[in-house]
């Protein structure tokens, strides 16, 4: 097993980056800063997390930090804000995007059912159809050919 030149102090103060995906300018607005600064808030006066400190950019932030478990707790603040972040922007920039309802849902997927039936029943006639249909063999005589898949050496 390979030796690390490096060692990790759970409890000593970590410099960590978080950035947005495609390094996006979010935190530009205050309202999504403070989503930010609401978590780091939370997990201070829960002692979950000592923050020494932190400065926050357009498209990321920078942190100074310690904690019993910094792995977990930034892992809960990252997913925590991040839904947070994606919640605010569906309500508030883009209102027309809007989830359906769950009866909307139910209509949609029993609507969905009738078509597959639908379908369903015309591929059954459509087969039925093509499988009473003659079919000329090596021999030169049509015989008919019951069922729903013709032979391999009688489909050329």
């Amino acid at each position: 097993m390979a030796r690390s030149r490096y060692k990790f102090l759970e409890k000593q103060p970590h410099f960590l980056t978080c950035t947005v995906v495609n390094w996006l300018p979010i935190f530009s607005q205050p309202e999504l800063a403070q989503i930010i600064i609401s978590s780091l808030d939370f997990l201070q006066n829960h002692q979950r997390l000592s923050l020494h400190g932190y400065v926050i950019m357009e498209n990321h932030l920078h942190l100074i930090a310690s904690a019993e478990n910094l792995s977990k707790e930034i892992a809960a603040f990252k997913s925590f804000t991040a839904r947070s972040i994606i919640d605010y922007l569906e309500e508030m920039i883009f209102p027309l995007v809007r989830k359906p309802a769950s009866t909307e849902i139910i209509l949609n997927l029993e609507k969905l059912s009738q078509e597959n039936e639908e379908s369903s029943d015309r591929n059954n006639s459509d087969r039925e159809r093509v499988a009473k249909e003659s079919v000329s063999t090596d021999d030169g005589k049509d015989e008919a050919i019951e069922g729903n898949v013709l032979p391999f050496d009688k489909r050329q």
